[in-house]
This record gives C-alpha cells, sequence and structure tokens, in this order.
C-alpha cells in the first residue's frame, strides 16, 4: 500500500479503523440474515399484506 510505502502512519491506522468497523458491520448484517432465516412463520399477516389487502378493497369501492 502507498501509505506504508511513504510511511503515512495516520493514514494507514485510518484504513485499518475504516475497515474494522466495515467488517464489524458486515458480521452484524450476517447475524440479521441469519435471525431472519431461522424465524418461524406464526401465519400471521405482515403489516404490508394487510396494508396491500386494505388498499386493494379501497380502491375496489364505488362512491
Amino acid at each position: 500500500m502507498e501509505a506504508e510505502r511513504k510511511a503515512w502512519h495516520g493514514e494507514v491506522e485510518g484504513r485499518q479503523v475504516s475497515l474494522a468497523g466495515a467488517e464489524e458491520k458486515r458480521a452484524q448484517l450476517d447475524a440479521e440474515v441469519a435471525r431472519h432465516s431461522n424465524a418461524i412463520g406464526l401465519g400471521m399477516p405482515s403489516f404490508s399484506e394487510i396494508a396491500l389487502r386494505t388498499t386493494t378493497a379501497a380502491s375496489g369501492e364505488t362512491m
């Protein structure tokens, strides 16, 4: 890396901190995906399904 060759220690440290933050965020996202894939369906409609039914029913009404 150019920063290492030119002994820009602050730049190298900044990049390492950024990389560590990105790796931590990726680990959080991976954990969230794993939690969602292990979810059990309870047969309850989601908010988007309820909202879709409500808007579909409302648009089908005539005045």
